[in-house]
C-alpha cells in the first residue's frame, strides 16, 4: 500500500472510502456489486483509496472480481494464529486470499461478542505480524454523548489506548474509524461539526502516540454516512473519509460517496 504523500514537508493523509458490507449479500451478489462499483468509478477515483469489507465467504470471489484500484479487507479476524478454534478465521488465511486490511474493534463485535482490549490487542498484533493493515474502530454510546463532547472524547481516548502497545509499528498500516455507536445503522448522523471535532482529536492523539508516521494516519467517520451527507462530512478538518455501512450495498450511492471529495 502506498505511503502518504508529503507536501512542503507536511504529511498528507490519504482520502479513503471503505464499504463495510456486514452480514449482507451472497457471494454472487457481492461479485456483481463490486463490478457495478468499478464500472461507476472507472477513471474517477484518482486520489481516493477505495476499500470493501465483504463477508468471509465472499472474499476469494470478490478478490478475483476486483481491479487494481479497490482494496480487499476483512470484517474481523481471530485472536489466535491457528488451532482448535471452531468457526475462527486467522490472519494467515485472510492474507492467503488477498486480503490487505482487517477491521478490529467494530462496535458490533464489542457489543455482541464481548470483545475487550485484551482480545483486540491480540488481533492487532497478529494482523501486523501478517503484514495486514488494521482498520481500528472507536466510538461512544449515546449515554456518554449525552454528557457532552468532553465525556465522549474521554471514552474514545480510552478505546485508543490499546494502540499504544504497538507504537512505532503503524506507519502506513493503520486507519482509525470513528463511529458513534448511536449513529450506526440508525439513520442518525453526528453533525458535521461534531464529526470533525472528534476526528481532529483522534488525529492529534495519533500524532502524539502512534510513533513514526502517526501524523499521516487517516481518520474516517462512520455512522449513517451516505450519499447525501458525505460531502459536508468530508469537508471537515480531521475527516479523511468514511467507513460506510448500508450505503455501501448500493453501487450508485457508494460511487457517489467516493466522488464526494
Amino acid at each position: 500500500m502506498e505511503r502518504d504523500n508529503f507536501i512542503g514537508g507536511i504529511a498528507m493523509r490519504r482520502k479513503v472510502v471503505a464499504g463495510n458490507w456486514k452480514m449482507n449479500t451472497t457471494p454472487a451478489e457481492g461479485v456483481e456489486l463490486v463490478r457495478e462499483i468499478q464500472g461507476l468509478l472507472r477513471g474517477a477515483t484518482l486520489g481516493v483509496e477505495v476499500m470493501v469489507f465483504p463477508p468471509f465467504t465472499h472474499m476469494e470471489a470478490v478478490r478475483h472480481a476486483l481491479g487494481e484500484g479497490i482494496v480487499l479487507g476483512a470484517q474481523d479476524c481471530s485472536a489466535y494464529s491457528s488451532g482448535a478454534y471452531t468457526g475462527e478465521v486467522s490472519v494467515e488465511m485472510l492474507a492467503a486470499v488477498g486480503c490487505r486490511s482487517v477491521m478490529v474493534g467494530h462496535s458490533e463485535r464489542r457489543k455482541y461478542h464481548g470483545e475487550g482490549d485484551e482480545m483486540l490487542s491480540k488481533k492487532i498484533g497478529l494482523a501486523l505480524d501478517a503484514g495486514l493493515e488494521v482498520m481500528f474502530c472507536v466510538g461512544e454510546p449515546e449515554s456518554v454523548r449525552a454528557q457532552g463532547e468532553d465525556s465522549a472524547w474521554r471514552y474514545v481516548e480510552q478505546q485508543l489506548g490499546v494502540l499504544i502497545g504497538f507504537k512505532g509499528r503503524f506507519a502506513g498500516k493503520l486507519k482509525v474509524a470513528y463511529e458513534p455507536v448511536w449513529a450506526i445503522g440508525t439513520g442518525r448522523t453526528a453533525s458535521a461539526h461534531d464529526a470533525g471535532w472528534m476526528c481532529s482529536r483522534v488525529e492529534g492523539w495519533l500524532e502524539q502516540n502512534a510513533g513514526e508516521g502517526g501524523d499521516a494516519l487517516p481518520v474516517l467517520y462512520g455512522g449513517s454516512c451516505n450519499a447525501k451527507n458525505a460531502r459536508e462530512l468530508f469537508l471537515q478538518p480531521g475527516v479523511s473519509g468514511g467507513l460506510i455501512g448500508g450505503a455501501s450495498l448500493k453501487a450508485t450511492d457508494f460511487a457517489e460517496i467516493v466522488r464526494s471529495f
